[in-house]
């Protein structure tokens, strides 16, 4: 019996000294330094296999029990399909103890979604790590109800509403003896609105020979005009899709084409056909511009005419020359 309490005398012995020991090292100074790895992640869904284009923000509370005011920090996330990962970056710490932290989404204002108002609750245990001389994350992540379950997930809703949208097509024709068939000539399509326009689909641009001609406008809301500019020779089209209903549109050509003398490569006459208007929903808009040039060179005298008055011209003094040869024979 007396064998173990001296055992047990020297274990709270030992015990003691121990904790002398680290009583008598200085933390003070301990920190935690987060690195890549230390996060959180939860995640934010849709109801629908069609999702909104659209950016999520989010605010984070920390709690007012916490060791200090420190914060984590969430990144915007842009929606990419029906289940979404939202990453929580842990801070750097200085104070050990339970952080807890409630996030909740900002409320957007694409059309067709109802944003949750749930919230997701972090817990983030800071420790001494007397190995290291610092302090490191004992534990983090969502935290568990009384019951030991968790909410990881914010839920959308959306309720998908289909676009009013149609379609321009801008074609090039080249006519006349001297039109450059391969020539390229420059486009202006002008669309405007006075509304702010909400849509989920890029305003696609394709088509034609020039490179340049493939173009994606985003979809998101704008209000104002945006210009497309484009590049056609003879018989060659445009395609713009997905433009909203109600925009109205306006096609010109670059006046460089259209001015200079006409016996240069440029000096063309341009006609158009349905070069403005408003967009209908599944109305498809076929607008065409017309380059024309019958080149001269301004001599006074048609060159296609010219032997043909050589030719009278001859006849005309030979003739002359038979009517005096004819009235000298008579006087004589």
């Amino acid at each position: 019996m007396k064998k173990i309490l001296s055992v047990v005398l020297a274990l709270v012995l030992v015990a003691g000294l121990s904790a002398a020991a680290l009583a008598a090292v200085d933390t003070s100074t301990w920190t935690f330094t987060p690195t890549d790895t230390d996060v959180v992640t939860f995640k934010v869904t849709y109801d629908s296999d069609i999702v909104p284009k659209e950016t999520l923000s989010f605010t984070s509370t920390p709690a007012d029990d916490n060791p200090d005011s420190t914060n984590v920090t969430i990144d915007d996330v842009t929606v990419s399909g029906k289940s979404n990962d939202v990453t929580v970056k842990l801070p750097s710490y200085s104070k050990v103890g339970k952080y807890v932290y409630t996030i909740k989404m900002v409320e957007g204002d694409t059309q067709g979604v109802t944003y949750s108002k749930e919230s997701i609750s972090i817990t983030v245990q800071i420790v001494y790590d007397y190995e290291n001389s610092c302090l490191k994350v004992f534990e983090a992540g969502i935290t568990k109800d009384e019951s030991g379950n968790k909410n990881d997930t914010l839920a959308n809703t959306y309720e998908y509403l289909p676009e009013d949208v149609g379609a321009l097509t801008v074609k090039k024709v080249v006519k006349g003896e001297y039109g450059r068939k391969d020539k390229l000539f420059d486009i202006k399509v002008t669309i405007t609105t006075e509304t702010d326009l909400k849509v989920w689909s890029d305003i696609t641009v394709s088509g034609g020979s020039d490179a340049g001609n493939t173009q994606t406008i985003a979809g998101d809301g704008w209000t104002g005009s945006k210009e497309i500019n484009i590049k056609l020779a003879d018989d060659e089209t445009v395609s713009i899709k997905n433009l909203p209903a109600g925009v109205t549109y306006k096609v010109e050509e670059d006046a460089k084409h259209l001015s200079g003398d006409i016996n240069s490569d440029e000096g063309y006459t341009a006609t158009y056909e349905n070069d403005e208007g408003t967009i209908a929903k599944d109305t498809p808009v076929a607008a065409v511009v017309t380059n024309t040039k019958d080149s001269v060179i301004e001599t006074g005298i048609a060159l296609d005419s010219l032997p043909y008055i050589v030719i009278g011209g001859a006849v005309l003094l030979a003739a002359v020359a038979v009517l005096l040869r004819k009235r000298r024979y008579e006087e004589d």
